[in-house]
């Protein structure tokens, strides 16, 4: 196959970057596409535009042809013997990362490069784009670098619109290949399932970190200097000097940095503990007098409909007792007023609150947790709330996860166990599922997340979109309870 998969999200906003005075800096790991959105989309997108093909000087420093140019000063003169106009120049350079010293990078003030381009940024009829892969330009913050002339644009592996759009056909089968090969665009010429394999195994880059303690965990607990990596596999544990004689493609000194996996926490709810930021937190509240404080003061500043407050524990509580509708009652007797404990398996609400439950249709299970003398709410209960509140737009369910997303990065997790298809306010799971997948589909999913759904009958149509072979390391996946159960008794036989 030949297919020209069109990058139209990532060309728009090289178009939209288009003479804005910064250097355009197009990042992504090897082989999503860098080279092609610039050299091809948007080089054509020029030419189209009428720019002509001499206001156009391109450069691959990974070309052997242009090894003398990774040198930033014959760069620069290159580039300037090409300007003899005053018109636009457009100067498109790929993989840059090949003009940086490695011992510039102990001190970034010191990378020639970056003032070469914004040297010739000053000649205002030049329109700088470069592009970059490595750890050299993916590990720094390329616009501190850059002194605040740079503009990033990161760049993603293919999402399946993108490559449904490009293949055509059923449009299940082509997930299902989606799924398993992946969004690099180069699979796409590959013919067969061995020679797709074989591709994606040529892509894994061998890297060597130096200079950091490793302990190994085996039952010895040996300690190593240098570990190794082959794409997501340790392939080396050892020390400095036998390191050093590998043929390693990158090599990385960590100068005593701790260098952790990352981690998967089996066990969270993730859309919980997001949506606990749009509602008072009472974490930390030492008396019930704080807590009607606190939800009250949230009424006074923003009126709502409903207020809700997260995260209350009678155990560090002056008066050492759960919340009842006696106390939440002091806070408001006009709208409904909702406290969830810490635990999230129990709860109280107010009068208010307690007369529209009871117009509700609730199932036996949920009843069952109701108290209506005390306004206590248990277990299936407690999520009664979720029903006094407006629906969270897309939007804001999309910023939410994003925003959690950064969190958990921050801490080293890169996978979560999460049941969250009945934690937003007025969403069903379809919905959130859809959310997830629109959001994997533009790589913009950073943690593996697997979703856990009590569904029985709508299972299957529900789970379809973010269905993933549980050995899968991207994107969103979600499992029926019974699922769960299938791919425990699995799990001793699926590859390592």
């Amino acid at each position: 196959m030949n297919q020209i998969i069109r990058r139209d999200r990532y060309l728009q906003k090289l178009i939209d970057r288009r003479e804005n005075g910064l250097v355009k800096v197009i990042t992504g790991i090897r082989r999503c596409g860098k080279s092609f959105l610039l050299f091809n989309l948007f080089y054509d997108y020029l030419i189209e535009s009428g720019v002509k093909e001499e206001q156009i000087i391109s450069i691959a420093l990974d070309d052997d042809t242009f090894i003398k140019y990774r040198d930033p000063e014959e760069l620069s003169k290159f580039i300037r013997s090409k300007i003899v106009s005053k018109e636009m120049y457009y100067i498109l350079i790929d993989e840059v990362q090949y003009a940086i010293a490695r011992d510039e990078l102990k001190n970034p003030d010191s990378i020639r490069l970056y003032n070469v381009l914004n040297g010739l940024l000053r000649l205002r009829n030049v329109d700088i784009y470069v592009t970059g892969s490595n750890s050299r330009m993916l590990t720094k913050d390329v616009l501190t670098v850059f002194r605040g002339r740079g503009d990033e644009v990161r760049v993603y592996p293919i999402s399946f619109k993108e490559y449904y759009a490009a293949i055509g056909g059923d449009k299940l089968d082509a997930y299902e290949e989606y799924a398993l090969y992946g969004g690099m665009p180069l699979v796409l010429s590959r013919k067969t399932d061995a020679d797709k394999m074989a591709y994606l195994q040529s892509l894994f880059t061998e890297v060597y970190f130096k200079d950091i303690k490793v302990t190994s965990m085996d039952s010895a607990m040996h300690v190593y200097q240098a570990i190794g990596t082959d794409g997501n596999r340790i392939v080396f544990l050892g020390s400095d000097a036998d390191a050093l004689k590998q043929p390693w493609d990158e090599k990385e000194d960590l100068n005593g940095a701790m260098l952790l996996p990352g981690f998967n926490d089996t066990h969270m709810h993730m859309l919980y503990y997001a949506t606990f930021s749009r509602n008072v937190m009472l974490f930390g509240a030492d008396s019930i007098n704080n807590v009607v404080a606190m939800l009250r003061e949230r009424i006074e500043k923003e009126h709502p409909a409903c207020v809700i407050g997260m995260g209350w524990n009678q155990e560090i509580m002056q008066e050492g007792r759960l919340l009842t509708k006696a106390d939440l009652d002091r806070v408001s007797t006009e709208i409904p007023v909702f406290a969830v404990r810490a635990c999230i398996h129990i709860a109280a609400c107010n009068s208010v609150a307690l007369q529209a439950i009871k117009k509700l249709e609730l199932s036996d299970e949920v009843r069952v947790g109701i108290d209506y003398e005390t306004g206590i709410l248990r277990e299936s209960a407690v999520g009664i709330y979720r029903m006094m509140v407006p629906p969270t737009p897309d939007e804001e369910i999309e910023k939410l996860i994003d925003d959690t997303q950064k969190k958990l990065n921050a801490d080293g997790i890169t996978a979560i166990h999460s049941d969250d298809l009945t934690s937003v306010p007025g969403v069903d799971g379809k919905t959130l599922l859809n959310i997830f997948k629109k959001m994997d589909d533009e790589g913009r999913l950073t943690v593996r997340i697997f979703e856990q759904s009590r569904a029985t009958a709508m299972s299957s149509r529900m789970c379809w979109p973010c269905a993933k072979p549980p050995w899968s390391r991207r994107g969103c996946s979600a499992y029926t309870q019974g699922s769960c159960c299938w791919m425990v008794r699995l799990a001793p036989s699926l590859p390592r």
